[in-house]
């Protein structure tokens, strides 16, 4: 798994933005969702869930930049995703790939 949580401004004062993690990787459910996902009582903040999920993409883009870089970009649109109790014992990749 690859944490993509912000790194530290590029100006050296040591102060994290006020969004720790880009645009787009916080994905809110409602109640018709929850439901949907068989959540009945709410988690408490700060507990960890597993998500699994598919993503259709739906944009893809590559764009040259005038010193020569090229920025590649895709847009994911999240389709379908299922949600369990986060665990420590077992790395995903373990879960996916063993069963």
């Amino acid at each position: 798994m690859v944490n993509l949580k912000k790194e530290k401004d590029s100006m050296g004062m040591g102060m994290v933005s006020s969004m720790d993690y880009p645009y787009g990787l916080r994905i809110e459910l409602d109640h018709e969702c929850l439901e949907k996902l068989g959540v009945s009582k709410l988690p408490s903040i700060g507990d960890k869930v597993n998500l699994s999920c598919i993503a259709e993409v739906v944009s893809v883009s590559s764009n040259a930049e005038p010193d020569g870089e090229v920025c590649n970009r895709i847009s994911l649109q999240i389709t379908d995703m299922e949600l369990s109790k986060g665990s420590s014992d077992k790395s995903i990749a373990k879960k996916i790939y063993e069963e």
